[in-house]
């Protein structure tokens, strides 16, 4: 093993998210965090999520993010139930590029958009997701990202209750000096804001 394996750096559990649905997993992702903070060039873990395209219910796969000694940031792929690393050889030396770093955002909004849906939404009847994957955000207004949310339910008289959730993030436009620190901590999400809110559908 090597030193840089030897003294991994610690996992904060703020930084690893699942989807409701796989909550129970938690601790194998941070199992697998902490298998790809063992590598040899990850120095610290940013993010670690599940993998959405290559997971089923019973057999996840998990996403990480890591930092190396170059302030590069790049992403681990774990298998988790075997804890192998499955990067592609020719991903494990490539830098996140713009519309990558993009659809980290957009995947993590969209984890918090699912979970505060689901708390909101524990105690009605006959629930029914008409969008149960995520969708494109709307981006019209700058800094602002809006996904829309289709679901049905029933009253206690079984009549049909149709409803449209938003939910809206807003990106915190950072200062050059704020721009610089999250450049050196090898933070990947910008500081953001958001709200939650359900209408009936039409």
């Amino acid at each position: 093993m090597s030193a840089a394996a030897s003294a991994a750096p610690a996992i904060d559990d703020s930084r690893l998210w699942l989807p409701k649905s796989y909550e129970h997993y938690f601790p194998k992702l941070r199992k697998a965090a902490r298998t790809a903070a063992q590598t040899e060039r990850c120095e610290s873990v940013l993010q670690g999520q599940l993998h959405r395209e290559r997971s089923r219910p019973d057999h996840p796969v998990y996403r990480i993010t890591c930092r190396d000694s170059e302030r590069i940031s790049y992403t681990v792929v774990i298998d988790g139930l075997t804890y192998r690393d499955l990067t592609p050889p020719r991903q494990r030396r490539q830098q996140h590029t713009p519309a990558q770093l993009e659809a980290l955002r957009h995947e993590q909004y969209w984890e918090i958009c699912r979970r505060e849906l689901d708390q909101r939404t524990k105690r009605m009847l006959a629930l029914v997701w008409l969008t149960d994957t995520m969708p494109q955000p709307d981006q019209s207004v700058p800094l602002q990202d809006v996904f829309t949310v289709d679901f049905d339910a029933q009253n206690i008289q079984k009549q049909r209750l149709r409803y449209r959730a938003l939910c809206s993030f807003v990106r915190i436009e950072e200062t050059e000096e704020e721009q610089q620190r999250m450049r050196r901590q090898g933070e990947l999400i910008p500081a953001f804001e958001y709200q939650v809110k359900i209408t009936p559908r039409r």
